[in-house]
Order: structure tokens, then C-alpha cells, then sequence
């Protein structure tokens, strides 16, 4: 059984929260249990306006609250492995199984498709005009910023805005996802290398929802899935 020194104004606050109380609502019924010392204790961490008196002990205050909260209203039955129906383990068990059940890979990979798609449909967008004509403003950007040491200006221009194109619309439709992420690595790694290597945070980000889709696939609502089985 876990215990705490947790005060009676502090147990009337959880409960208050946990039954639906607003936070002003679990302030008043707390005050209304607590002596002169405790109720300015309370009304200094509820304004907005009076900074605490003491931050330090506040937030361990808070902190302490928080763990015995969730900790000392789970309790499980050792032999049926099931856990009480206080409202607070019913909260747990909710954001438990929030990465596995709320959400399945096929919606997270489809959030991520989509994520990635649109950052680089919207980017190839920019570098033409039309239908998929590009702007003088196209090369100018090849030949002096995103300059490759490799490729003509002309070669790396229509290379790279394409392929954008043309792997935006494989991740939104979900037709060789696996494909089309690899190529969005490659694009982004070039970038991050060659171009702007200041930008990793961005590019950082990219390359992990990249990456899952790679390893888990693009999920079942994909053509992949539909066309082939591909998870």
C-alpha cells in the first residue's frame, strides 16, 4: 500500500479535480478544509497575479501531489491483473493506452504521410508556375543558394522540384510510400549537407517521421495496402 504525507486540504484538491471540479472549484473546496497558513499557501499558487512566496516549496508541493495522485489510486489486484476504477487509474489507463490503442500505426503513419507530403508538395509548389513550369527565380536559387557540386543548375533544378512533386503525391495516396520516403531522405539529406546544414533541428524532425513510415510502412489506408497487402 502506498503512502504519502499529503495533507487533508491536498486530498480534498485531487478529489475535487478527479470528480470533474474546475480548478477554481477544487481551490474553494480545499480552502474551505485548511487553516489561515494553508489557505494563503493555496491562494498564492491559484493567482495569476501573486507570484508564490516560496517557488521552491510549491512546486515540490505540486510535484508531491501529482505522483501520490497517480500513484496511490492505482492499485492492482496481483492475482486478476486488473486495476481499480478510481478516476484516477482510469485516467492512466487511458493515457497507457493512448500510443498503442487510441492511435494505430495505420493513423499515425497517415498523419505522418500527410506531414511530409504537404512540407514538400507546398515547397515544390513555390519553384513553378502553372502547371509545372519553372520560374526564372527556380534557377536563380539552384545556381547561387542550393548551388550542388555535382549537377548542372539546369539538371538539379528540374531534378529536385519533380521528384518533390512526384513524392508528395506517392505519400498522400500511399503508392510506393517506402519509395517515395526514401527519396524524401535522400532530398533531405543533400539539403542538411550541401545547402543548409544549420537547419538539422527541422531536417532532424523530418527524417524521423520519414523513418517510420520506412520501418512500419505506410499502414492500411494506403494503395499499398489496398493493391498489394503492404501493411
Amino acid at each position: 500500500m502506498l503512502s504519502c504525507d499529503i495533507s487533508a486540504p491536498e486530498l480534498v484538491f485531487i478529489n475535487a479535480l478527479a470528480n470533474g471540479g474546475t480548478l477554481q472549484e477544487a481551490v474553494e473546496a480545499a480552502l474551505s478544509n485548511n487553516d489561515a497558513s494553508e489557505k494563503e499557501a493555496l491562494n498564492t499558487a491559484s493567482s495569476a497575479h501573486t507570484p508564490p512566496l516560496n517557488l521552491i516549496q510549491l512546486s515540490a508541493k505540486l510535484l508531491r501531489m501529482g505522483v501520490f495522485m497517480a500513484l496511490s489510486t492505482i492499485q492492482t489486484n496481483s492475482a486478476t491483473h486488473t486495476v481499480s476504477n478510481s478516476p484516477y487509474s482510469l485516467a492512466f489507463q487511458a493515457w497507457r493506452a493512448a500510443p498503442a490503442g487510441a492511435a494505430p500505426h495505420s493513423v499515425k503513419a497517415l498523419l505522418a504521410r500527410i506531414a511530409m507530403g504537404n512540407i514538400f508538395w507546398l515547397s515544390a509548389r513555390t519553384k513553378v508556375k502553372g502547371l509545372l513550369t519553372l520560374k526564372d527565380s527556380t534557377f536563380f536559387l539552384f545556381e547561387n543558394e542550393s548551388a550542388l557540386p555535382v549537377l548542372p543548375v539546369n539538371v538539379a533544378a528540374y531534378l529536385a522540384t519533380y521528384s518533390a512533386h512526384l513524392f508528395a503525391l506517392m505519400l498522400f495516396v500511399g503508392l510506393g510510400s517506402r519509395l517515395g520516403v526514401a527519396g524524401m531522405l535522400a532530398i533531405t539529406a543533400v539539403i542538411q549537407l550541401l545547402v543548409y546544414p544549420s537547419a538539422w533541428p527541422t531536417h532532424l524532425g523530418w527524417a524521423l517521421l520519414l523513418l517510420v513510415i520506412i520501418a512500419q510502412g505506410p499502414g492500411r489506408l494506403s494503395l499499398d495496402h489496398v493493391l498489394f497487402g503492404r501493411r
